[in-house]
């Protein structure tokens, strides 16, 4: 945890520093994330598990329709669990918090519209894995924290999307955050989001 709480604020002050330079964009975005789990060790009754996604974001002019936005988000992720056999019920959730670390090409195709795509690191900030039975006479719940420990702390993956200005300084944008690392050394477990998200610009 102290390595976390470390690397959180050596980026914000990098964070920072970028926003001081001439030229350049900053604001504050605020969304859904539908998140759900991926892969081949995965149960097949995973659905998805809604979440919030909240931080803060540059743009970095490199000509008149191109721009690379670095993202600094807190992301809940996860996945819910529902299923029945011989008349008991049990329902799950994996609840995860996320520090995801975009880094965007982001390219004006038509006036208020835009595409983008990039690469993103995340680190595992906490989470945890409820859990409830029913039936057959019984009735039963619990949960159990998810340790940095037991999962890969850090990971990496890819987002795209577009983006539509619906006012001078606000855009919302839908884009979907797919994990390409594992959580698990030993087996194929991704994150993934869709995610729907307001953007306001503090500065254009």
């Amino acid at each position: 945890m102290k390595n976390i709480l470390v690397f959180i604020v050596i980026l914000s002050f990098v964070f920072m520093g970028t926003l001081s330079a001439e030229g350049i964009g900053f604001g504050a975005k605020v969304g859904l994330n539908m998140a759900n789990l991926t892969g081949d060790d995965v149960d097949d009754e995973a659905k998805m598990k809604l979440g919030a996604t909240i931080g803060g974001f540059a743009t970095i002019p490199l000509g008149d329709k191109l721009t690379v936005r670095p993202e600094v988000l807190f992301t809940q992720k996860g996945a819910r669990y529902k299923e029945s056999e011989n008349g008991v019920d049990y329902s799950g959730k994996t609840k995860m918090n996320w520090l995801d670390i975009p880094v965007l090409a982001v390219y004006q195709v038509a006036k208020g519209f835009s595409a983008f795509v990039g690469p993103y690191f995340d680190l595992y900030l906490g989470g945890e894995q409820t859990f409830k039975v029913e039936g057959d006479g019984m009735s039963f719940e619990g949960d159990e924290k998810i340790e940095g420990e037991d999962i890969n702390s850090l990971g990496f993956g890819i987002i795209f999307g577009g983006a539509y200005g619906v006012a001078t300084n606000i855009d919302v944008e839908a884009r979907i955050a797919l994990g390409l690392s594992s959580l698990h050394e030993e087996e194929t477990v991704k994150n993934l989001g869709i995610q729907v998200i307001a953007n306001y610009y503090l500065k254009k």
